[in-house]
């Protein structure tokens, strides 16, 4: 690759959350200055208390926002019905002078297409993560209140998405179930690049507290952290807890979402309710505790375009029990350095998990090869790497 300096623009919708995403996005901005490049990152709003703080603060000269404060209006749905407004504004704070833009989720390939009208030399660079939500419609109930409202947004939507999509240079995806999607949906060929991961040391003392908060002392900890969305499959994780016969055994679920209290009410039904916690949102040195005390991670989500928090726990060296509908999958030797079951079979999750906890030694291999995985393959270096050499080679 040339070592010329590269003029970069990153588009991402919101820095709101603690999300995988949103991780992925502020990794690369950070990888990409420390290689002297010339990097903005253009979001609508960023949440420095609720994103990575830590990022956030060190690479704020960086992040150019449109709005300085939080509203209701910057919520997914708002953003997918009012995608014009916001991609436009976001496209109007752009510098002139990006000869690369590369947009991230939903919609913001908005902005960058509207930048190259005008600025016809730059190229676009999709960074796969997911579908738009239109894809799904209806998604969410509120949905269901006027189809005869949101159905023609959508078409709409979907529509000019496929001219966009037509015009964009090159797009980038996770791994070989996006890869799929993008070929099936818009008939285009993608690049697979593995996203990295960064193992945060753990505190000690956040450690102990969690430990004596949820009374976890003695017990051996499955943990699943995600958003807490339909397609997750909680539920799944919740109704495994009916048939582990370990009774020494307390689930864990890190995050929030539409469906806590779906999930709340369904652990109470199932008398499950001193057997399960919810932790809500997380900040990094607590979820970097939980893998540490965790002692199995379970991922049951389905239609999953890859899932970070998988590759966090292992490199902590706890084994993980995945779906075989998570694109994370393909990174998993069965029985080797994980266990991948049967996507929404709780009976084969119920499996695995009684697998682990009853043979030590399969346990410590798995525990051993998971991390010697991610610390070799993975790496956020090693991914800013691989999509720089895709942004010279086009």
């Amino acid at each position: 690759m040339k070592k010329n300096k590269l003029n970069i623009a990153l588009v991402h919708p919101l820095l709101d959350m603690y999300g995988g995403a949103e991780r992925q996005i502020l990794n690369l901005l950070d990888e990409l200055i420390k290689k002297g490049h010339n990097v903005t990152l253009y979001t609508y709003f960023y949440d420095e208390k609720n994103c990575y703080p830590n990022l956030v603060k060190k690479l704020k000269k960086n992040i150019v926002s449109v709005s300085d404060h939080s509203s209701i209006f910057l919520k997914q749905k708002y953003l997918s019905v009012f995608f014009p407004f916001f991609f436009y504004k976001i496209y109007k704070k752009m510098k002139k002078g990006h000869l690369i833009i590369n947009c991230h989720n939903p919609p913001s390939y908005f902005s960058a297409f509207l930048y190259k009208k005008i600025n016809t030399k730059a190229k676009i660079f999709w960074m796969f993560n997911e579908l738009s939500p239109w894809h799904r419609f209806p998604l969410r109930n509120w949905w269901k209140l006027n189809k005869l409202f949101f159905y023609p947004i959508k078409l709409i939507y979907l529509y000019t998405e496929r001219k966009i999509v037509e015009s964009v240079d090159n797009i980038i995806v996770l791994d070989r179930k996006n890869k799929k999607i993008v070929k099936d949906t818009f008939n285009r060929d993608s690049i697979v690049v593995h996203t990295g991961f960064e193992k945060k040391e753990v505190d000690k003392e956040i450690k102990n507290k969690i430990i004596d908060r949820y009374k976890l002392k003695n017990k051996k900890v499955i943990l699943t952290v995600s958003k807490l969305e339909p397609l997750k499959r909680i539920d799944d994780f919740i109704r495994s807890f009916l048939k582990l016969k370990n009774k020494n055994v307390i689930g864990i679920i890190g995050g929030s979402g539409s469906e806590l209290n779906n999930l709340k009410k369904l652990i109470k039904k199932l008398n499950l309710s001193e057997r399960i916690i919810f932790t809500g949102s997380l900040s990094e040195d607590e979820l970097a505790a939980l893998y540490e005390i965790s002692y199995i991670f379970v991922f049951p989500a389905v239609k999953q375009t890859w899932g970070l928090a998988p590759v966090e726990a292992m490199s902590y060296g706890k084994p993980a029990v995945i779906s075989s509908d998570a694109g994370v999958s393909e990174i998993i030797k069965n029985k080797e350095n994980g266990f991948i079951f049967e996507a929404k079979s709780v009976s084969y999750l119920v499996k695995n998990i009684n697998y682990l906890l009853n043979n030590k030694k399969m346990y410590e291999k798995i525990s051993k090869n998971a991390r010697d995985t991610v610390f070799k393959e993975l790496s956020w270096e090693k991914y800013s790497q691989n999509i720089l050499e895709i942004f010279a080679r086009n």
